[in-house]
């Protein structure tokens, strides 16, 4: 009769226990696991796909749709339609594609009438992807934030569990960014439904991820102009780039 006390005692406890919420820094481990193997010294999957669509604050609302590919540790592929124009950035090792042409060939022409504009360096070498921080302090990624679950949000339909996340307060004040929050959504399976950055200095927007998918590679043609858009692209060198971004960043 004992045994069969302690044996229910246990099944009830195992009832109360089994709709827990999950604790709030484990499902942003969770969640940002993918990193590891994505960016890690000893990852599987070396690839993800990415569907959203970017949500910028006032003055300048816009909603933009993107599609994201990435893969380890230099390849990229980006498509985005910004005011109705669609825009493509392909990266391949060391070269690296864009369209449309034409927009890209009126930069790099009015970088070239400034004299004040950034000159190419034809030495430049485009680095490979990496996290802001060493391979061996990924695994520590959650530890880097503060943490509150903020309850439940329902995002497209689904309820996800949503967390305000802010950097650690001794990081933040070395960085000097603590003005910096965020709102994360995460659907059950673990995924980003929603990811809203706020600073207030900063840029401000919301992303709402309608796909995100990790692979161990993704095909060659994907990081390379595709036969049919070969025409409207633009064949840009790595020193030419990184002009270019100095010329829009002010030289950040």
């Amino acid at each position: 009769m004992k045994t069969f006390l302690i044996t229910a005692a246990l099944f009830v406890a195992g009832i109360g226990n089994a709709g827990a919420r999950e604790n709030r820094y484990d499902l942003l481990s969770r969640v940002l696991a993918p990193l590891v193997g994505l960016f890690g010294e000893h990852g599987g999957n070396r690839a993800v796909t990415i569907q959203a669509q970017i949500e910028t604050s006032a003055p300048d609302q816009v909603a933009i749709p993107v599609d994201i590919s990435i893969q380890y540790p230099d390849k990229l592929r980006l498509h985005a339609t910004v005011h109705g124009e669609e825009v493509t950035v392909w990266r391949n090792g060391q070269e690296l594609w864009a369209a449309p042409k034409q927009r890209i060939e009126a930069a790099v022409e009015r970088q070239d009438k400034n004299p004040k504009s950034p000159a190419a360096d034809p030495a430049y070498r485009l680095p490979p992807f990496r996290l802001p921080i060493p391979d061996k302090e990924i695994v520590f990624l959650p530890a880097l934030f503060e943490v509150t679950d903020a309850g439940d949000q329902t995002v497209d339909g689904t309820v996800c569990v949503a967390l305000d996340l802010r950097l650690n307060s001794t990081l933040a004040r070395s960085l000097k960014q603590a003005d910096w929050s965020a709102r994360l959504a995460v659907r059950p399976d673990g995924k980003p439904a929603l990811l809203a950055v706020k600073s207030q200095d900063g840029p401000q927007f919301t992303a709402r991820i309608t796909s995100i998918e990790y692979k161990r590679s993704l095909p060659q043609e994907t990081w390379l102009p595709a036969p049919a858009e070969a025409a409207s692209a633009l064949k840009i060198s790595p020193g030419r780039y990184e002009a270019l971004l100095r010329s829009i960043t002010g030289g950040k």
